[in-house]
């Protein structure tokens, strides 16, 4: 198995997943129903795990760079931030 094509592939997973997600909020007339949340949540959670993926492949390969990463660790830094105070202000 080549490695590198195997690395590129991974790459576009996350682009489909967020035109899944962005089309499931188009399409879907409920936006605060649970069948959004759910899809969402499972979209995201294949989104993280094909970015951990990818960075296991290139260690693999060794051509890891983590200052490549940094402005996507700070997205997800800052979403779970957001995500963790809406949680806690919004009263159930």
């Amino acid at each position: 198995m080549d490695l590198i094509k195997l690395e590129k592939q991974v790459k576009l997973i996350p682009l489909f997943c967020c035109i899944g997600i962005l089309a499931l909020r188009g399409s879907i007339r409920d936006k605060s129903g649970d069948l959004m949340t759910i899809w969402v949540s499972i979209l995201i959670s294949i989104i993280v795990l094909s970015l951990l993926f990818r960075i296991h492949l290139e260690k693999k390969n060794g051509t890891f760079v983590l200052k490549n990463y940094y402005l996507l660790l700070l997205f997800l830094v800052l979403s779970v931030a957001m995500f963790v105070y809406n949680l806690v202000t919004i009263p159930a």
